[in-house]
């Protein structure tokens, strides 16, 4: 019996402090409720007594929710160092879907007596509002019924037109493809460099002064479908089917100067929240997105010998 008790104190005194050391997390928004578009703060709040080494905060639960959107995720600073160390970390999230939507717990890696733990945060909820219609309230007039007349001549001659037409145009350009496969061609066509595309699309859009006919939607989305095809092929980021926080996680990695790492991310958020939130920026905006994008491109294109260029061949089929 007294092996026992000699035992049991001994071990407590070598692993009594690590059973007493304990990780506390708490978790809180800065608002529970946001219009669609905007943007909120969750912070984390992480209390630790010492002899605890906190390593890091996994947000990959955050990236499963697809309605929520993580801007920045922000890094682990510590406050205090004193027994209990505080340390906190602030993550900017946005959202375009309007809904209630729940803020998965987050978890806190942690390592004592050389074996690694983790502590997790609470779950909180974050209710994204949608902005009101203008004229909401009126109430709805009932449908009216559908009024038929009978077809005339007058109603069904374009059409007639129409098909005789394309069946016309169907058997000519028949003929010419039969042609075209008798006298096999070869074609040398050079391939434009990522900066020559580019320019011409901002130069096709400029020219079709959108904007300036209140299509802003359509504007901003070929706008940055030419920024977005330009980052990716000139260096080769997945652009065109990622979203702006993947885009720029990968940009901030390009040796390129940063003071176009803000400019290109607020370039391409406001584009979202055009055309996910239909927001409405002030009419400068629009000129001044164009020229960003513009000196952007001619910043940093590639000239490219002539004798360098890639050539593609195109070839008709041989017949017999």
């Amino acid at each position: 019996m007294k092996n026992k008790l000699l035992a049991l104190c001994i071990f407590l005194g070598l692993f009594g402090n690590e059973l007493s050391a304990q990780v506390t997390v708490a978790a809180e928004l800065s608002g529970s409720q946001i219009m669609i578009g905007d943007q909120v703060e969750l912070r984390l709040d992480i209390q630790a007594d010492n002899g605890l080494i906190i390593s890091e905060v996994d947000i990959s639960p955050l990236m499963d929710v697809k309605e929520i959107e993580v801007i920045n995720p922000g890094k682990l600073d510590t406050v205090k160092l004193q027994d209990p160390m505080r340390l906190q970390q602030r993550i900017i999230l946005t959202s375009f879907d309007s809904g209630y939507y729940l803020v998965p717990p987050l978890f806190v890696n942690y390592t004592i007596g050389g074996q690694v733990r983790r502590a997790q945060t609470n779950q909180l909820g974050l209710a994204v509002n949608p902005f009101p219609l203008q004229g909401e309230g009126i109430e709805i007039a009932p449908i009216k019924p559908i009024f038929e007349e009978r077809l005339s001549l007058e109603d069904v001659w374009l059409y007639f037109l129409i098909g005789i037409l394309l069946i016309g145009g169907g058997i000519a350009f028949y003929l010419w493809r039969k042609r075209k496969e008798e006298e096999p061609a070869v074609q040398w066509v050079r391939k434009k460099a990522p900066h020559e595309l580019a320019m011409e699309r901002l130069k096709t859009l400029e020219e079709a002064k959108l904007w300036q006919k209140g299509e802003v939607k359509a504007y901003h989305s070929q706008l940055t479908y030419a920024l977005r095809e330009y980052l990716e092929n000139r260096f080769s980021l997945n652009a065109l089917e990622a979203t702006t926080y993947e885009i720029m996680r990968e940009f901030k990695k390009l040796e390129v100067e940063k003071s176009w790492h803000d400019q290109i991310q607020q370039l391409l958020q406001t584009a979202d929240m055009v055309k996910f939130a239909k927001a409405e920026p002030p009419v400068e905006t629009h000129a001044k997105a164009f020229e960003l994008a513009t000196q952007f491109v001619k910043d940093t294109k590639i000239e490219v010998e002539e004798e360098e260029r890639e050539m593609v061949e195109s070839s008709g089929k041989e017949t017999n």
